[in-house]
């Protein structure tokens, strides 16, 4: 049977407008006035009070009062509604792989940018089950490890010892070894560089991976760890500001369903996300700059401006000058 529906929501997922009143209205937490809402929202009155209506469908609306020449515009005192959505693993992996197909037609409606907004947000909250760079990056991640057979079966073990929580014998090519609990690979000063806790000392280190010979991973897994992920940021971001490489960079992201964000092995302090005027997203972070960052923002395209980091800008122009990547062979 068709459902017959209020003529309020015809059409809506097309509708920009209607998707930014309708944020705007759900944001509002004190009295306004329409005219600061159109100021803000190119919009006509009528268009307002077609949402506001939408809204009182659902018990959520807002109160519209005329009164000394405009219209002012009280908060619903209802309870706000919030969606809790829970998944296992295998939904979560499924939403990821289909996420960049969901939007018809390649449209970027307005609707499909809040989507977007929450759903990349949701993937910064749980960077341990990001897809993106086994689905859409391999080549990105290739590149890292070129040819060194060595390094690529030393990253591989020590990210097989992360993932099941084991110890490491680690053998360096000085002939020194040491026992280490690992917690990430990560660019340090553009070097790849393991950080862990050294087993005797209980204490946060970090060295190249390009020094290790060897490695063996423990036959059990007795070892507690002593350090939380909190604490393991905050050593990486005291050995950042020890080099004095570190910078604040904001990215325009125009297409962020397509864009990795959690780039292999590069640590991103404080990130942040917000939705721009026009509905691109606006990106934040801390980062170190490398050629390996440089790299990353490259394969990013054109979908990406920079907008704030005016250091790292230059010196990645610099850097997109001297490596063009190479124009494929059709």
């Amino acid at each position: 049977m068709e459902k017959n529906w209020p003529s309020c929501i015809e059409d809506i997922a097309s509708d920009d407008c209607f998707w930014d009143i309708l944020v705007f209205l759900d944001s509002l937490r004190e009295e306004t006035t329409l005219e600061a809402l159109m100021e803000e929202i190119p919009c006509h009155k009528e268009e307002v009070e077609r949402v506001v209506h939408f809204l009182s469908l659902f018990g959520q609306a807002p109160t519209l009062d005329p009164r000394d020449g405009d219209i002012f515009i009280t908060p619903t005192t209802a309870r706000r509604e919030k969606v809790r959505l829970e998944m296992n693993l295998p939904e979560w992996f499924a939403l990821e792989a289909q996420f960049p197909y969901i939007s018809p037609g390649g449209s970027q409606s307005r609707a499909y940018d809040i989507l977007v907004k929450k759903f990349l947000k949701t993937k910064m909250d749980y960077p341990q089950l990001d897809l993106t760079p086994y689905l859409e990056y391999p080549r990105e991640r290739e590149e890292i490890v070129g040819g060194n057979s060595l390094l690529k079966q030393i990253i591989h073990s020590v990210e097989e010892a992360l993932r099941e929580n084991f110890a490491l014998t680690v053998f360096l090519k000085n002939g020194n070894h040491l026992g280490i609990y690992p917690h990430r690979i990560v660019f340090l000063e553009g070097i790849l560089s393991l950080i862990g806790e050294e087993l005797a000392g209980k204490t946060l280190l970090s060295f190249p991976l390009q020094d290790v010979d060897d490695l063996q991973l423990s036959s059990s897994k007795d070892y507690a760890p002593n350090f939380s992920q909190l604490e393991v940021d905050d050593f990486i971001l005291g050995l950042r500001a020890v080099s004095e490489n570190e910078e604040r960079i904001v990215l325009k992201i125009l297409n962020p369903e397509n864009a990795n964000l959690s780039p292999d092995y590069h640590y991103f302090g404080e990130p942040y996300l917000a939705t721009g005027p026009t509905g691109e997203l606006i990106w934040g972070a801390s980062v170190e700059m490398s050629d390996e960052l440089f790299r990353w923002l490259q394969y990013l395209g054109s979908s990406v401006t920079i907008l704030e980091g005016s250091t790292l800008k230059e010196a990645f122009k610099a850097f997109v000058k001297e490596n063009p990547i190479p124009k494929k062979v059709a």
